[in-house]
């Protein structure tokens, strides 16, 4: 009798004669890959879901995943494949008459247990949720088109749209059914688009079928389409990633993606979040069979073999969309409690997206961390630096989780990175105005920081016209020359532009052998969970040393590990006076320059109690590792010596060649000087201070030399341990 797997694949290949073995078209892959067999045709998969009413959705797109993930192997490994010749292999026309089975299939939350309820993070609220068999997209093409020209302000109405695609978060809001509350009037929607569902919002584009001279032609036409389509003036900016056309709020900057796919489909299936594999072709909108079931769900699915860096923004940034997100591996007994009170930046993984679920924006993270320093009688922070270098009124500050749906890394905004500003305020000459100012801080000499030791230049972005930044803005860019300047080039081209414009050519999609950044579950909910330090702490408490010396020889266990309260094994070990357990742990590796909420380290906890041998212990190890940064010091300075000299040394052989004559190398460096003088003589350096100790639970930062200067003081107090030990009482 033949087995369901046979008879699914037979209907495969009947359905898609593709679905079949496909040897590699590369000599260097020898592995085969197949597209699994699908119990109904991609196309077909809207029509399939409403019929099958009765099974859950994420049983029914099981197939479809596993599908999905050979088809990122064939992206990845063979796109040559004859599989790939269609375009919309996973792709699902959703205007083709099967808009009216997408209907919504809500959660039974009366059924649900409290333990089913608790895998969902970032929970819709009452007033999102759709009735059971609403709408889950709108009803008509026409109906999607008047809301996206709505959406983007009609910037896009000239286009010919031949060869692009608007993808991701543009489409997807588009595609959502408006609250009658919103429906009644243009201007309402208009509101409900800006102020309301998606205020940051950018519409991207993404260019197919096409080589790199027609995507430069491509390109230029966008730009006269926007500039025909706007009222106001309008600006391309070129960043290392993508062509920026900026005009005047409310228009929204569309940006062109600076890659070059094969087909929609690729586009598509490159993208992590379920409900962004979405585009637009000007005649139709497609989707993935994993973004239809996630509007039917409302849902987002956690999939850890697509998460990219940035993963947890977006899932965020859907969530204030009617789209909340599922992973069904989440305890939430064991998720530390502390992860609210550490840096925002540093919070990766499972811990940020939760922290997202309560503290979405930067004012709710501090308004919290605030509210415990007050609790711990803890001094407040003066954010009064750090808020002057932000721009009044850029919308895309206020909206963190706002990114791309093809970044490939968390964009933050800082110094040193481009975010093209957003808002009532930013014109397109204003916005050029905070381009130039930006390049002119980075690249002037009197703003160059101690450190920088190469004369490169750092361009976050080029603007003008298409036909500006497609080409070479400065034209002077030193060339790198010695291997110091060779590796910094290289590690700042990851950021900075130069030169003429190219695409990005290597792993489109982000698809890395069929994965994006795949990480372990362990690896991903490292940050969220507590780990096993309770018995430790307990052991530490109780004098145990064999326990613990037992615990720190066992694989994976760390010793830097804080507890609930944000305290490491050492400074417990220390609160309790067991000097031999200290030195256990220092010897395993303990950092003795961690500290605790307050500010204070071992060291000033010592003091404090009078335990004078813990005192010396932390003494000694603090000046070993001080010889031992000495040495690497010293050995650092040698080798940067001995490159300096030998770059001297090529000096001056070119100079006894008479390659370059010493008049005309004159010239060059006093016309250098002149223009900088011309361009700078408005701007006062002015040196950043130190950021302030914000939040409460600090990071331990490995890199840092683990050694005490004795004077170190505490944060909230602002004693030494001199101070403390006299505080405590202990003279002798």
């Amino acid at each position: 009798m033949p087995s369901l797997r046979t008879n699914l694949e037979k209907l495969a290949v009947e359905q898609n004669p593709n679905a079949k073995r496909q040897k590699s078209s590369s000599p260097e892959i020898e592995a085969v890959l197949e597209l699994p067999p699908l119990p109904a045709a991609v196309k077909d998969f809207a029509q399939y879901l409403s019929n099958a009413k009765d099974t859950p959705v994420p049983e029914l797109l099981e197939p479809y995943h596993a599908y999905e993930a050979e088809l990122r192997k064939f992206y990845a490994q063979q796109p040559d494949d004859p599989v790939l010749k269609d375009g919309h292999i996973n792709m699902v026309p959703i205007f083709a008459g099967q808009e009216s089975s997408l209907k919504v299939r809500a959660r039974k939350l009366d059924a649900e247990t409290d333990a089913e309820k608790e895998k969902y993070i970032m929970g819709l609220s009452k007033a999102d949720r759709k009735p059971d068999g609403s709408p889950a997209v709108v009803t008509s093409l026409k109906e999607f088109q008047s809301n996206f020209n709505l959406f983007s302000e009609s910037s896009l109405s000239e286009l010919d749209w031949s060869n692009v695609v608007a993808a991701g978060s543009s489409v997807t809001t588009a595609l959502l059914p408006v609250p009658e509350k919103w429906s009644g009037s243009k201007k309402s929607l208009r509101e409900y688009y800006h102020d309301r569902l998606a205020p940051a919002s950018d519409v991207d584009l993404f260019l197919y079928g096409l080589n790199e001279e027609e995507a430069l032609e491509k390109i230029k036409h966008i730009e006269t389409a926007v500039k025909d389509s706007v009222l106001h003036e309008v600006t391309t900016i070129r960043t290392k990633n993508a062509i920026t056309i900026a005009s005047q709020y409310p228009t929204r900057h569309v940006q062109i993606v600076l890659r070059l796919y094969d087909s929609i489909s690729q586009i598509i299936t490159g993208f992590d979040v379920d409900c962004a594999c979405v585009a637009y072709d000007g005649n139709e909108v497609y989707g993935s069979p994993r973004a239809l079931a996630a509007f039917s769900t409302q849902t987002n699915t956690i999939d850890l073999t697509r998460r990219s860096p940035s993963y947890e923004n977006r899932l965020s940034k859907y969530s204030h969309r009617g789209f909340e997100v599922h992973w069904p591996d989440l305890d939430r007994s064991r998720v530390d409690p502390t992860i609210f009170e550490r840096a925002f930046r540093k919070t990766l993984g499972l811990s940020r997206l939760l922290v997202l679920e309560k503290l979405p924006q930067t004012v709710d993270r501090e308004r919290y961390t605030d509210e415990r320093r007050k609790e711990r009688g803890r001094p407040a922070v003066d954010r009064h630096v750090r808020d002057q270098h932000k721009l009044f009124g850029n919308i895309k500050d206020e909206q963190e989780d706002e990114v791309a749906d093809w970044a490939e890394e968390d964009q933050v905004s800082n110094y040193h990175t481009m975010v093209v500003p957003y808002g009532k305020r930013f014109t397109a000459r204003k916005i050029e105005r905070v381009l130039y100012t930006k390049d002119l801080l980075l690249n002037s000499e009197w703003n160059r920081p101690k450190e920088r030791e190469v004369d490169l230049h750092r361009h976050p972005c080029f603007f003008g016209t298409a036909e500006d930044v497609l080409g070479d803005c400065c034209g002077f860019c030193p060339v790198p020359k010695t291997d110091e300047e060779i590796e910094i080039a290289e590690e700042e081209s990851k950021t900075y532009i130069s030169g003429s414009l190219t695409f990005v050519k290597d792993d489109p999609g982000r698809q890395e052998i069929g994965s994006f950044n795949p990480i372990t579950t362990d690896d991903w909910t490292e940050m969220a969970y507590v780990g096993n330090t309770q018995m430790l702490c307990q052991a530490i408490v109780d004098g145990d040393i064999d326990y613990i010396t037992s615990w720190c020889e066992q694989e994976g266990n760390d010793v830097n590990t804080r507890d609930y309260v944000g305290r490491a094994p050492l400074h417990l070990a220390v609160i309790n006076g067991h000097a031999d357990i200290a030195k256990v742990l220092i010897d395993n590796g303990a950092k003795i320059i961690a500290r605790l909420l307050d500010g204070r380290c071992a060291l000033h906890i010592a003091a404090q109690l009078g335990h004078a041998d813990i005192i010396k212990i932390l003494m000694d190890k603090s000046l070993a590792n001080e010889e031992e940064e000495a040495e690497k010091e010293d050995k650092l300075r040698a080798a940067k010596l001995a490159a300096k000299k030998s770059k001297n040394d090529d000096v001056e052989m070119e100079d006894a060649d008479g390659s370059d004559s010493e008049g005309s190398g004159m010239e060059v460096e006093t016309e250098d000087d002149s223009d900088n003088d011309s361009e700078t003589q408005g701007f006062t350096k002015v040196k950043e201070a130190a950021p302030g100790e914000s939040n409460d639970i600090p990071d331990d930062d490995e890199d840092e030399p683990d050694f005490y200067d004795i004077n170190v003081v505490a944060w909230d107090l602002q004693c030494t341990a001199l101070h403390f030990a006299i505080l405590g009482g202990h003279i002798p």
